[in-house]
């Protein structure tokens, strides 16, 4: 994690990249400024984690405007802390109460993140060095959502196991360098992932309209469009009958001068309208392209909206059967 690096601009009103918000989420829970939601790290930028950046910026003096740029100093600090954070716990030594004495929570899980000595409990986010501790009952496997998860690791992510039966490699946190947590079940748990479900499919469904606000105003333009270019094909009809080159011909050879003046003034007339046919048609398209953008761009948001809800309810199916069920 001392590598920290977005790939794109984090806020409340950007297009944000899923890697991006996993690996902020990450990097602000692992320095104390984000809050672990019960339900695991999710890649969509919820109010926490702009919360979080607002609370890292002000805390280390940096410009407060809840955003995080590539290569910008809100992640440029968050890296550099990242690193000189790391160093410090390896020069501490391997020796449990030595560690403990001397580091914070978020310390604790950046350096269990890193291979340190002990093991992280996921509720405070210190190491322990005890015997493990006998569980009952069943929890959610949790991963940091990053791509040095390993595969067979990141394939349990969101599946419920017992504390009896665990699972091949053992329980999360048990393998060599593991990183991955045992969501523990609280009662209530799964009517808060209920909520945030219904939020998800009421913003997917908010977008309904101006999409098709927006798929009828292309419609119109490709209306305005297709009589543009049909008129624009009358005018280069009549343009070509005129036969200008031949009829200005004869009438130079004949002295009607007249004549020569008025088939002219048709001429440009006729060139003059193609061109004004031209530009309005160049309008349109432009106006046709900034259309189809802000569509693809509404409903790309519809789909992550709709995506989020299905991993929140397949998270909330996960809840439900490791018992997170009714009020506590």
């Amino acid at each position: 994690m001392d590598g920290f690096k977005l790939n794109g601009r984090i806020s409340a009103y950007s297009n944000t990249r899923p890697e991006d918000v996993l690996a902020a989420k990450q990097a602000l829970y692992r320095l104390g400024f984000y809050g672990m939601p019960e339900w695991g790290l999710t890649d969509f930028p919820d109010r926490a984690l702009m919360e979080a950046i607002t609370a890292y910026q002000k805390a280390r003096g940096l410009r407060v405007d809840g955003a995080m740029r590539p290569d910008g100093e809100t992640e440029t600090a968050i890296r550099g802390e990242l690193h000189s954070t790391a160093e410090r716990l390896r020069r501490l030594g391997r020796n449990g109460d030595t560690v403990l004495a001397h580091i914070s929570p978020a310390e604790a899980g950046l350096l269990k993140a890193r291979g340190g000595a002990g093991t992280v409990n996921p509720a405070t986010g210190l190491l322990e060095f005890s015997q493990k501790e006998e569980k009952e009952g069943h929890y959610v496997w949790r991963t940091m959502g990053d791509d040095k998860v390993r595969s067979s690791h990141s394939e349990r992510e969101g599946q419920v196991f017992s504390w009896d039966h665990p699972p091949e490699g053992g329980h999360p946190g048990e393998a060599p360098g593991c990183r991955c947590w045992a969501q523990k079940v609280e009662k209530g748990d799964c009517d808060r992932i209920k909520w945030e479900i219904e939020a998800e499919w009421k913003r997917h469904d908010a977008l309904s309209e101006p999409i098709a606000n927006t798929k009828g105003e292309i419609a119109l333009v490709d209306k305005r469009l297709s009589e543009l270019k049909a008129e624009l094909a009358n005018v280069r009809f009549e343009i070509q009958t005129l036969g200008i080159p031949n009829r200005v011909d004869k009438a130079i050879k004949g002295s009607n001068v007249v004549g020569w003046a008025a088939l002219i003034y048709q001429y440009e007339q006729l060139k003059n309208r193609e061109a004004d046919i031209l530009n309005d048609i160049s309008i349109e398209e432009y106006s046709r392209e900034r259309l189809a953008m802000k569509l693809e761009k509404l409903l790309r948001e519809q789909e992550d909206h709709a995506l989020n809800a299905q991993e929140l309810t397949r998270q909330h199916e996960a809840c439900m059967e490791a018992g997170g069920g009714g009020k506590a």
